[in-house]
């Protein structure tokens, strides 16, 4: 007895699956049964989702060695001017040891950048699409003990971390256009990771922001972005990269003058000056007080050179519209 009832539940138990399962195929309606289900507009064939995926920001990552000396003088025709941004923030980014300039986007002219710009045969290209949380785009090794470093004009000790440059890019609308957003800033990295309770945007966002080197962009797709690291005092010429005379502007040499005068006043007046100005430049200058240290480096260079400076980040961000 127990068993035909048994049988019998299960039997009214596989009936009701067989009409749920039938009401949802024709949609619980007997006039809309054999209906299709809905496609999407692109036609089913995915175009919209892998447009939706390679729209944003395409990343080039190339290696430039400094001492060959080439950097400067290959970007020395481009400025950042096509970009729109403010001249206080464009030296802002010099001062902490960075540089921006807008390149072609076209692929051949970019093509013919990268050739002339990379020295590795290794060239990263990476389509990081639309960036809502910051990611970096390039990263210094670990800060092995305390680390003087020169910010906001400043020295300051940074320890237990690392450098590096970090983004995020979202399309906004400005006057009924689309613009992309770039937004870029150098951060000294100190993940602390909750083994019960890991939260990985939440260690992306640990450590210090540098808020001299805070950018934004809009880009709308005309121009690409090359950013990469050097000395503040250095500027980029034809004949490559140059650093200002130990002198500066003061040091033009040749003999003082003294006004002239009338007579044999002034000739002596004049041949006095002369003979004063001729020794103060031949004096010794006096000796630095203590040894000199090693120079302090910036956050730029911190986040974009390598500790020996033989190798640094060269990367171009290329907007991807449609």
């Amino acid at each position: 007895m127990r068993k035909a009832w048994a049988r019998s539940w299960c039997a009214v138990l596989a009936s009701l699956l067989l009409a749920a399962l039938w009401g949802c195929a024709g949609g619980g309606k007997g006039g809309d049964r054999g209906r299709e289900t809905p496609r999407p507009e692109d036609g089913g064939d995915g175009r919209a989702l892998i447009a939706t995926l390679t729209r944003g920001i395409e990343v080039h990552r190339l290696l430039d060695r400094p001492f060959r000396g080439t950097l400067g003088a290959t970007l020395a025709k481009y400025s950042a001017q096509p970009l729109g941004l403010p001249e206080r923030q464009i030296e802002l980014w010099r001062e902490e040891g960075l540089r921006i300039v807008a390149v072609p986007v076209e692929e051949k002219e970019l093509e013919k950048l990268i050739r002339k710009t990379a020295h590795e045969p290794r060239i990263e290209r990476i389509n990081l699409g639309i960036v809502p949380e910051w990611k970096a785009l390039a990263t210094a090794p670990r800060a092995e003990g305390s680390k003087f470093v020169r910010v906001g004009g400043e020295v300051g000790a940074f320890a237990d971390g690392w450098f590096r440059l970090v983004m995020r890019a979202y399309p906004v609308t400005l006057s009924g256009e689309e613009r992309l957003r770039v937004e870029m800033i150098v951060q000294f990295h100190q993940p602390r990771r909750d083994p019960l309770h890991p939260d990985p945007p939440r260690e992306e966002r640990m450590g210090v922001f540098i808020p001299t080197t805070a950018l934004s962009i809009d880009l709308d797709g005309r121009w690409a972005v090359l950013i990469t690291a050097e000395r503040p005092e250095v500027s980029w010429g034809e004949e490559g990269a140059k650093a200002p005379a130990a002198g500066g502007e003061e040091d033009k040499g040749g003999e003082a003058r003294a006004p002239a005068k009338d007579g044999a006043e002034g000739d002596q007046k004049a041949k006095g000056d002369a003979a004063k100005g001729a020794a103060e430049r031949e004096a010794p200058a006096p000796p630095p007080m203590g040894p000199e240290g090693p120079r302090v480096r910036t956050a730029g260079e911190e986040a974009l050179i390598s500790p020996e400076g033989e190798t640094r980040f060269v990367l171009i961000l290329v907007p991807r519209m449609k």
